[in-house]
């Protein structure tokens, strides 16, 4: 990665130095460091450092316990202290470095990994000064010593200790012990000295030595670049690369970048300062590429188009908007014109943020001004278009294109066919399709794809076959995911005979079916309540050689769970785990939700404590779903604890309260529940809709109105829409409980708000004023009714 404020001090310094120091003797070599910049930036173009990093990273976790020494395993690695008793105060801490490395180099072995223990041992037997015993441990130890060896010089090497890094080298070589290339790296690092790293990487490339890789030639370079040989470092770099044994990365071109611009005594340049911004702007460094950018005019060069159009199109691509038109205002400041690039940046970035309005304005202003879009700018914005469902903007620029003399490439047709059946217009998407196949543009596999779950979504079940035979017919290549989602299609709709039809085309085709086609079956099997034939199509699944996966269970394991056959369930669960298939969080989920429907709180209770003891995470949907069994055995107490606890792992969702404030209303715990739905509230927490009349409801239950008029209130200010249904729902427990004031305040609300009863509240109205004998309300509530438009009795 680009360590900018380095790089900064680097450059300022390096300027400083210019100015007032001469020049070495000798001509004045090529400006390398614009060069290499550019050269970064063509290579580097789209690809992530950070992805680099972390895959480097990941290589040298996972490839610790897979290096086979080819030496003596009997060997013992060099004292870790060099007086005897206690280890001194540097070697406590390599002896930690060493144990942090014993830890990581075990990271990719199993939990009862003998080695983990057995370097553990050996970390505590040197710490302790007991080398005698140590050099017996590893004299008898069964396993890889020369991770011993190779974890010893990546520690001293990272704790800056080289000289005992290079002894235990040495004494690797002797031993003929292999060394890896990560450990090989970190020792070329810390050392200082030209000819030391000379003489090891000589070492590295002799026959007996490890194989050199790129990383190694590219620690080479980096630090011949940072101690002023660049003529030594471009040689080596262009041999090396010429030779194909070195892949240039982005850490090989920063470090030839400062290494020329600091000890050649050539200043950065605008292309070194652009090229930079440009990158850093890509990878998201949005404030460092700000900071670059200042010290690029401190040293009295202008921000450009180029430096401007880098930082637009940077905060464009992370859709930091709000700051876009900052900078383009710095940019008019300073009396320059924005040019087609950065339109382009400005209105692609609107689109793909969503504000497709400004976007479309943009773009006819780039039109407006002369410029010309290609078809890869045209195929942006119909994915954002479509991502948006503005259908009506999709067709228009078409037809603009179509105006413009510009074809659709395959990405067009693909984003305009994905877009059509995602959006529902299937009949559009076929069109597209067979456009396509005319133009002489073959549609692939993720096409076809698009099409067929479009029409099975449609529970357009026929036309999906007719597509497929189409396909068959064209001598198109049908694989077993395009078969897959016309089996899911139709076992989902329950056309259980259609789906087994295709398999049974599939397996003709010479197709073999995946565990997903079992899956689909098992699901539309269950779904119709043929469990017995689904847990024989698993056995079929066995028989045909596919393990059945944490789906296959979990599909059968929740048809019997809505079933009510707990033992079935429980059987199955232990069948699942004894075939070595491990049950995910949905799975647990499920034999929660059985167990509590089967009123065993405590057996699902037991499932979560296993859950949390295993290092399964349980998810908003687990938690919900044993807070719903407590609040149905009117069990408040249990769920509000279960809800603490959920607090501790995941965020509570709006399911979450509507179960807690319809448990305490029910359990006429009404104090409780305002005093949530206030707290709630005062939280910013979004409710819904629920939440609110389960209280009011209540409220008028217990006969306390007033209240139940201000939470009324409460919900319509929270941005709901109250319906007749929710008034009648109020004014029907009213009226039960012959309150008939409290409810004409709620029918005056009603009326005020401009929603008109329907029959059910005028019939519920009209007995309750019949009952009360109360002819004078009775009349005028028909009077209102009238004007309201229902005919009245």
């Amino acid at each position: 990665m680009l360590l900018v404020l380095r790089q900064q001090l680097k450059f300022r310094s390096f300027l400083r130095k210019s100015r007032n120091s001469p020049r070495a003797g000798g001509s004045t070599p090529p400006p390398f460091s614009s060069v290499t910049a550019a050269a970064a930036y063509d290579l580097f173009r789209g690809v992530s450092g950070s992805e680099d990093d972390r895959l480097a990273e990941e290589e040298f976790l996972s490839s610790r316990l897979g290096v086979v020494g080819a030496g003596q395993h009997g060997a013992s690695p060099p004292p870790l202290s060099s007086q005897p008793g206690e280890a001194p105060a540097e070697d406590e801490s390599v002896l930690d470095g060493a144990r942090v490395g014993a830890a990581m180099a075990c990271s990719s072995s199993s939990p009862g990994d003998p080695r983990l223990s057995l370097l553990s041992e050996c970390y505590d037997l040197a710490r302790s000064g007991r080398r005698r015993e140590l050099k017996r441990t590893l004299h008898h130890w069964d396993g890889d010593v020369d991770l011993v060896w190779d974890s010893l010089v990546e520690v001293y090497a990272r704790r800056e200790m080289p000289r005992d890094a290079l002894f235990v080298f040495d004494e690797m070589n002797l031993r003929s012990v292999s060394s890896s290339a990560d450990a090989c790296q970190s020792l070329m690092h810390s050392l200082r000295n030209t000819d030391m790293v000379w003489d090891l990487y000589e070492k590295i490339r002799r026959p007996q030595g490890i194989l050199s890789s790129s990383c190694i030639h590219g620690a080479l370079l980096g630090h011949l670049c940072r101690h002023g040989w660049m003529k030594e470092a471009v040689s080596l770099f262009q041999d090396k690369r010429g030779s194909g044994e070195l892949q240039p990365c982005l850490t090989v071109f920063n470090a030839m970048i400062a290494g020329s611009s600091t000890f050649i005594w050539v200043p950065p340049d605008e292309t070194t300062y652009n090229s930079l911004i440009q990158r850093l702007s890509l990878e998201g460094s949005l404030e460092e590429a700000l900071a670059l950018s200042a010290a690029m005019e401190q040293e009295g060069m202008e921000n450009g188009v180029a430096t401007f159009n880098a930082l637009i199109y940077g905060f464009c691509l992370h859709r930091m908007m709000n700051m876009v038109w900052k900078v383009v205002k710095m940019m008019l400041t300073r009396g320059l014109s924005p040019g087609y690039l950065t339109y382009r940046a400005l209105m692609i970035g609107h689109f793909q943020s969503g504000n497709v309005e400004e976007g479309l304005k943009l773009k006819d202003a780039i039109l407006a001004r002369g410029f010309q879009m290609n078809i890869i700018t045209y195929n942006i914005l119909l994915h954002s278009l479509c991502e948006a469902g503005r259908l009506d903007e999709v067709e228009r620029l078409l037809t603009e294109i179509r105006r413009h003399g510009l074809e659709l490439d395959h990405v067009a047709y693909s984003t305009l066919i994905h877009g059509f059946c995602k959006l529902g217009e299937t009949h559009r998407a076929l069109e597209l399709s067979r456009a396509m196949a005319t133009r002489g543009i073959a549609p692939n596999s993720y096409n076809h794809l698009s099409v067929l779950l479009a029409l099975c979504g449609k529970n357009l079940l026929r036309e999906a076959r007719q597509y497929l035979c189409h396909l068959r017919r064209e001598a198109r290549q049908v694989d077993a995911v395009l078969y897959n989602a016309a089996v899911d299609g139709h076992a989902k709709a329950g056309d259980l005979n259609g789906a087994l039809l295709l398999l049974g085309e599939m397996m003709k085709s010479g197709i073999s079916p995946t565990v997903v086609t079992f899956n689909s079956l098992v699901h539309g099997l269950c779904c119709c309540g043929k469990l017995a034939e689904g847990r024989a199509l698993m056995a079929a699944m066995v028989r045909q050689g596919l393990a059945p996966n944490a789906v296959s269970y979990t599909t059968l394991l929740d048809a019997y769970c809505r079933e009510g056959d707990v033992g079935a369930m429980v059987d199955l669960f232990d069948e699942m785990v004894g075939r070595g298939v491990a049950p995910n969080t949905v799975t647990y989920s499920v034999i929660m939700k059985g167990f509590c429907r089967a009123g065993q709180l405590g057996k699902a209770a037991a499932v979560l404590k296993d859950m949390h003891a295993k290092g399964i995470p349980a998810d908003q949907i687990a938690f919900n779903t044993l807070i719903q069994g407590f609040c149905e055995a009117r069990d408040v107490g249990m769920a509000l604890h279960l809800h603490d606890e959920m607090l501790k792992h995941v965020r509570p969702t709006p399911v979450t309260y509507n179960l807690l404030v319809n448990a305490l209303c029910v359990s006429h715990n009404l104090c409780a529940a305002e005093t949530l739905v206030g707290d709630l509230l005062e939280k910013g927490v979004r409710l819904r809709k629920f939440a609110f009349t389960a209280l009011i409801k209540a409220q008028c239950v217990v006969g306390s109105p007033q209240k139940a008029v201000l939470l009324f209130q409460n919900m319509i200010q929270a941005g709901f829409d109250a319906s007749v249904e929710d008034y009648t729902a109020v004014i029907h427990r009213l009226c039960k409980r012959r309150r008939l004031k409290d409810a004409k305040v709620f029918l005056n609300m009603m009326l005020r708000a401009g929603v008109h009863p329907d029959q059910m509240l005028f019939d519920v109205v009209h007995e309750a004023f019949s009952r009360g004998d109360d002819r004078r309300s009775m009349l005028a509530w028909q009077g209102k009714i009238l004007m309201s438009g229902l005919p009245s009795k």
